[in-house]
């Protein structure tokens, strides 16, 4: 991607209608490569459908050069479900800027974010480069998303207290799968 308007990586993830359930974690991950001789500031959008879940900000900072590394991972994890569905979501990004140095942002929310878990959920990443440099670029080369459902309590043990609202909430569990449920 090139344009200094907002536009959307060709690689996209469906999430089917009515297959997410309160508990499920939505791990997304993502890799590729930038450069250019003059960067502007970058803007990256991970979208489920047309909702913003996570934003970066205006990013300044980048380098000049060619093939430097990017990687993005964010974690949704769905709290309610139907028509006003809501996540919790937040990410990390890097960018290489060197050989042995990045920039790093932090993808935060403060608030849930309302999906409609019955719909289908095209889950996509948007780019704007702030400003026309001299030929700036960003490719993805991976996209990986992943669905987590929590394993039965039964099959689980004890790792750890969840943070819910700045308090401290139920006990998280490990299942067979790794993955972290309440």
């Amino acid at each position: 991607i090139t344009s200094t308007s907002e536009t959307a990586f060709t690689s996209s993830y469906t999430i089917a209608a009515n297959t997410l359930s309160v508990g499920d974690m939505v791990r997304i991950k993502l890799w590729g490569t930038y450069g250019g001789t003059v960067l502007p500031t970058i803007r990256g959008k991970l979208k489920f459908g047309s909702t913003i879940v996570l934003d970066t900000g205006d990013i300044s900072g980048l380098v000049s050069g060619s093939n430097l590394g990017w990687w993005t991972e964010a974690e949704a994890i769905v709290t309610a479900l139907g028509a006003a569905g809501t996540i919790e979501a937040q990410g990390y990004a890097e960018f290489s800027t060197a050989a042995t140095t990045g920039l790093s942002v932090n993808l935060v929310n403060t608030a849930a974010i309302t999906i409609d878990t019955t719909a289908a959920q095209v889950v996509t990443v948007t780019i704007d480069w702030g400003a026309t440099g001299t030929a700036q670029t960003i490719t993805l080369r991976e996209l990986a998303v992943e669905v987590l459902k929590p394993q039965a309590a039964a099959n689980a043990m004890v790792v750890g207290n969840a943070v819910t609202s700045g308090t401290v909430g139920s006990v998280l569990f490990v299942g067979t799968g790794g993955l972290l449920a309440q």
